[in-house]
Parts: structure tokens; C-alpha cells; sequence
């Protein structure tokens, strides 16, 4: 089967299965070489050891390259996020809801989001209760942190991740508006 063939084929189940089998295994890979570069890299930043040391020349790349498996569910989440408003291009189909796809975000993202953001303040990160921090804390509250030095990777590194991808989130249906 010819690569367009597959695509056409994927895309036209989308909705009834409301997935991509093969991607799933993408994005389970992505997830675990994330998870072992996390682990790779944190006994070295804390000086506990070094699993260069332990480890085969190829493992040790492997683990290395680890860091762009946040590339790569950027890439995918753009991929899924976009199917909807390919199929309807591609095949006719009714265009996706604006709505809808915000609404849903905002519910996937926000809750989650904001309870480890409370969380975290209260907890860990007190000083941004504090007047002369506000104007950081509504960096967060906005996902703008990875504009600011100030804030780029501060209270939860990951958290920059969050940022570029609401950011797609808020801008896809607009760009996608100009294919229409």
C-alpha cells in the first residue's frame, strides 16, 4: 500500500476510532525516551554518578537523544490536532467546530494545569504571592512563561512545554481558517 493510500485510509477511521494505532506506539516511544533522559540526565546534575559510566556507548546515545522526544509530541500533537480540519478539507466533511475544539482544551489542559500551578505556589514557591511576583504568576496563569526570562523554565521546568503547546492550541483554528 502506497503511503498516500495509508494516510487516506487513517484519516477516513479517524473519527470512529478517534485514533492512530501506529502514532499511539510513536507517542509511547516519545514518552519513554523523555522518562529515560529524565533519568539520565538527573543523577549527573546532581553529581550523584554518571551512567556514562555504567552504560554501552549506544545506550549512552540513546539516552542522550532522549531530549527530543518533546520534539516529537510536538509534532504529533500538532499532527491530531490538525486531522480534523485536514479531513474536512481532504474529504469534504463538516468543518470542526471552533468551539468545540477550544472548549475541549480548555477542559484537557486548564484543570490539571492550574492545580499543580496552586499546588506548587503554596507549597514550594511561596515568594510569588508576594506583589513584586505578580506580574511572573500572570506570566503563568496566561501561559506566556516562556517569553520571559523571569520565568522560563522557574516553578516546574516541564511547564514551558505547556506554553508552547497552548499557544498552537490558541492559534491552530485561526491558521487553519486561511486553508479553508
Amino acid at each position: 500500500m502506497a503511503i498516500g493510500q495509508w494516510i487516506r485510509a487513517e484519516l477516513a477511521d479517524f473519527p470512529k476510532k478517534n485514533t492512530i494505532a501506529l502514532l499511539d506506539g510513536v507517542r509511547a516511544f516519545a514518552c519513554l525516551i523523555v522518562i529515560w533522559y529524565h533519568i539520565y540526565q538527573t543523577p549527573l546534575a546532581l553529581h550523584i554518578w554518571d551512567p556514562q559510566s555504567f552504560a554501552h556507548p549506544l545506550v549512552n546515545a540513546f539516552l542522550y537523544f532522549g531530549k527530543y522526544g518533546v520534539t516529537l509530541f510536538f509534532v504529533l500533537s500538532g499532527f491530531l490536532l490538525f486531522t480534523p480540519f485536514a479531513k474536512a478539507l481532504l474529504f469534504e466533511h463538516t468543518w470542526p467546530s471552533a468551539r468545540h475544539y477550544y472548549v475541549r482544551r480548555v477542559f484537557r489542559v486548564l484543570p490539571a494545569y492550574y492545580l499543580s500551578l496552586i499546588l506548587i505556589i503554596l507549597l514550594f514557591q511561596q515568594q510569588y504571592l508576594l506583589p513584586q511576583h505578580w506580574k511572573e504568576l500572570g506570566l503563568f496563569f496566561t501561559f506566556f512563561m516562556d517569553s520571559s526570562d523571569a520565568t522560563f523554565k522557574q516553578l516546574n521546568a516541564p511547564f514551558w512545554t505547556l506554553a508552547v503547546e497552548w499557544q498552537y492550541y490558541m492559534l491552530l483554528p485561526v491558521l487553519v481558517l486561511g486553508m479553508r
